[in-house]
């Protein structure tokens, strides 16, 4: 009777052992699957703070992702060395990492970054092209008085001419008829005002002048009217370029924004912004001081409001701009009296000024002639 249990336990390990092996002992025995170990090069498309930044290579080894530092350069990083570095390592970076999209989102502080300033509302630098055809025109100006005694009729006239070789001709004159008191006749006068050749060269801003011509000025002296010839800039022919330094102001986003902004209540500028710093310049042509608002909302509706006071003003040139003139002639009298009264002694007028910075402009000023001259300096 004992020796039947014995064998029923016995008999069981007989079975096993004739159908190959296959029994609880010998599945411990069957060793462990291996991880991969072999740094693999992923291709992920990336987004940081929110903005895609394209497909990036990175290092997947023992499941961290590492980044070469020409890699984290691009993102904005201001990563040196050659070394890769882990991302979870790097301080204030949440990592999103989706192994089955192949996507990874970064989410990295301001502070973290070297990202370029977006300059926003910055005037248009670029020389349209423009085309001229040869062509005249005649500006007139007619002005009539009449009373019981007396009457009058006088006509302004400019006449140019374009397109007919380099540069333009143009004239102007001065057409008068009058009546005498007490019932006499008709009279009548012409005087020429000013004749000159102008040629132009918008790519430089500069003007040649030979005739008729204001001398260069500045605040504390005066122009004269001169014939002769002059050379000298002309911001006029580059319309588009400001002239005068802008309130800028400055700041960031951290994710992609729209930003927009006010001038004394007046929107004067709605955009985008990407991901870092901005600055953002006020429209041309402020003068005097007044208050300014940027509104900042980023993608998540979030809104963020800037207080700024500022001061404008048309005398001062942007930083690295000079405005200058040139002239040699004689000194013209009885303007619009007569029509080629010039003095006899011959002078030259010379006016310097530059934007040193956007808050201070030097000026020079010189002439002199017949005997006379002066000199001065100045700044705003």
């Amino acid at each position: 009777m004992l020796a039947l249990p014995a064998a029923a336990a016995t008999a069981p390990a007989d079975s096993g052992a004739e159908i190959g092996g296959l029994g609880a002992a010998d599945d411990v025995m069957l060793p462990p699957p291996t991880p991969l170990t072999a740094p693999q090069t992923l291709y992920l498309d990336v987004t940081l703070n929110g903005t895609p930044r394209g497909l990036l290579p990175f290092t997947e080894s023992a499941g961290q992702l590492r980044a070469d530092p020409a890699v984290l350069r691009q993102l904005g990083f201001a990563a040196r060395g050659d070394a890769p570095v882990p991302l979870e390592q790097i301080s204030g970076v949440v990592v999103r990492y989706d192994a089955a999209m192949q996507t990874l989102a970064l989410e990295v502080p301001l502070e973290q970054l070297d990202l370029p300033t977006t300059e926003l509302g910055q005037a248009r630098e670029t020389t349209p092209v423009a085309s001229a055809s040869p062509g005249a025109l005649l500006n007139y100006d007619v002005y009539a008085s009449q009373n019981e005694d007396a009457g009058n009729l006088a006509l302004t006239t400019e006449a140019r001419v374009f397109g007919l070789g380099r540069g333009v001709l143009r004239s102007s004159q001065l057409l008068r008829t009058y009546q005498e008191g007490d019932g006499g006749g008709w009279r009548g006068e012409s005087v020429r005002l000013d004749s000159r050749w102008e040629l132009d060269f918008p790519d430089q801003a500069l003007t040649l002048t030979v005739g008729d011509f204001f001398s260069g000025f500045v605040d504390w002296s005066r122009p004269v009217r001169m014939g002769g010839i002059q050379i000298g800039r002309n911001y006029g022919l580059q319309p588009y370029r400001v002239l005068t330094p802008t309130p800028s102001f400055l700041g960031e986003a951290v994710v992609p924004s729209t930003v927009e902004l006010y001038v004394d209540g007046l929107r004067q500028y709605n955009g985008e912004v990407p991901v870092g710093p901005f600055q953002l310049g006020a429209q041309p042509g402020i003068s005097g001081t007044g208050n300014a608002q940027v509104v900042i909302t980023d993608a998540y509706g979030r809104m963020q409001t800037l207080d700024f006071s500022f001061y404008g003003t048309q005398q001062l040139l942007a930083e690295g701009l000079s405005d200058w003139s040139a002239g040699i002639g004689r000194m013209r009298r009885d303007y619009g009296i007569r029509s080629f009264s010039y003095d006899d002694a011959t002078i030259g007028s010379a006016t310097w000024r530059r934007g040193i910075s956007n808050r201070f402009t030097a000026e020079l000023h010189a002439e002199g002639g017949g005997g006379v001259a002066s000199a001065g300096a100045g700044g705003w």
